[in-house]
């Protein structure tokens, strides 16, 4: 993480986690800090193959709580996902479920849902 004129804050390592498929520990989608809490970094990643995504959390500042939301959409069954959106309205840490929605390589949306945004204690993601 790094500040307005490219000093380095912080470092993250998304890392792996139980919920996260064995193919694939890179992050090649959406990434940012929260708007309200800049210094939790969230990152978004795909499961190559099953059309499913997740959400990482870490907080940056002792003591680096770490949460994950696995995200499946409709394309896990075959279809073709260009991205997912988060609604960061009220999304925090202290948060209980995330809420998002696919949107395909058409460009419409499926309906916003909901699920489960979960501690992870032990693992070894984090920073």
């Amino acid at each position: 993480m790094f500040d307005a004129v490219g000093k380095l804050l912080a470092r993250v390592d998304a890392g792996r986690h139980t919920l996260h498929a064995a193919a694939s520990h890179f992050v090649r989608m959406q990434a940012g800090v929260l708007r309200e809490a800049p210094t939790v970094v969230w990152a978004m990643r795909e499961y190559q193959g099953y059309g499913d995504f997740d959400l990482t959390m870490i907080d940056t500042a002792p003591p680096h709580a770490v949460k994950i939301a696995r995200l499946p959409t409709p394309a896990g069954s075959g279809g073709a996902l260009a991205s997912v959106e988060l609604d960061f309205t009220k999304l925090t840490l202290d948060s209980t479920e995330v809420r998002y929605r696919g949107k395909n390589g058409q460009g419409w949306y499926w309906q916003w849902t909901t699920r489960p945004l979960r501690p992870v204690l032990g693992g070894d993601a984090g920073p």
